[in-house]
């Protein structure tokens, strides 16, 4: 059942089950905040019919999250930008995501300066997702 549920598409819970943006061709996704879980199922609408919260589910942050927004010839995505303050070993660093088309782009800065460490980088990273 967990292999299941973990090959589902994941999104990011915005805050509202019913703000649309899900494929409606697309009947259950897997919906997170990264702290809690969610199978949502769509019944052929765009936005999630009807939820549940799901516990016990192994780590997500290396599943990729898909995009809700739905693009049309009025609206279009064009860039998303979201940085974050994050504290790691007493050291306060700024991690910035930007979603530009279908792609996400992630960097890490500590005093105006990018962060080049791999290794530094991908426990800061870890840590944000485990504590957002």
């Amino acid at each position: 059942m967990q292999r299941i549920i973990m090959s589902l598409p994941l999104v990011k819970f915005t805050g509202r089950f019913d703000d649309g943006g899900l494929d409606k061709n697309k009947q259950f996704y897997l919906m997170t905040t990264l702290k809690e879980n969610f199978i949502v199922d769509t019944q052929g609408s765009d936005f999630a019919r009807h939820a549940c919260r799901i516990v016990g589910l192994p780590d997500l942050s290396d599943k990729n999250i898909e995009q809700t927004v739905v693009d049309n010839e009025h609206v279009k995505v064009i860039k998303r930008l979201q940085q974050f303050e994050v504290v790691f070993d007493e050291v306060k660093y700024t991690l910035e995501i930007v979603e530009e088309n279908d792609e996400t782009f992630t960097s890490i800065e500590h005093n105006g300066r990018y962060i080049m460490d791999r290794k530094l980088e991908s426990d800061i990273m870890n840590f944000f997702n485990n504590h957002r």
